[in-house]
């Protein structure tokens, strides 16, 4: 295996395979020292640079919550990430298959929250429910 190469290459080859809806080989089965460190460097750099290309991060994401989900994919810890505007699908917005690989379906719950929260830990009391929720 290779060291790894500068945060900034990564994460341009991540873009790059969202891109062109290409898979690529996981850093970790390709360079050594990559751990979980490296891991939120590279996401850092591709926050970066898609931000730099006028994408907007329109919410925050947890992965991982569940325990049993942990154990079965050896992750010790939950883990956490940015959304962007091209990853939401809108209701009755059609689905452009030949821009997804491996595609999946994955029941994702979300907040909306009615203020820019500050720092832990969140209150229940910063979600809204959603337009037309009962």
């Amino acid at each position: 295996m290779e060291n790894l190469p500068p945060v900034r290459e990564l994460a341009a080859q991540l873009l790059q395979a969202q891109a062109t809806a290409t898979p690529i080989q996981p850093f970790s089965e390709r360079f050594t020292g990559y751990d979980t460190a490296a891991a939120y460097s590279i996401q850092q750099a591709l926050v970066e640079q898609k931000l730099a290309q006028g994408h907007v991060i329109i919410g925050k994401k947890i992965g991982f919550t569940s325990e049993k989900l942990r154990r079965q994919f050896n992750v010790d810890e939950p883990d956490y990430g940015v959304l962007f505007e091209d990853c939401v699908l809108m209701e009755h917005e059609p689905l452009e298959i030949d821009k997804l690989y491996s595609p999946r379906v994955e029941a994702e719950i979300a907040f909306v929250l009615k203020c820019t929260c500050g720092t832990w830990p969140f209150t229940s009391s910063w979600a809204s429910p959603p337009p037309g929720a009962p």
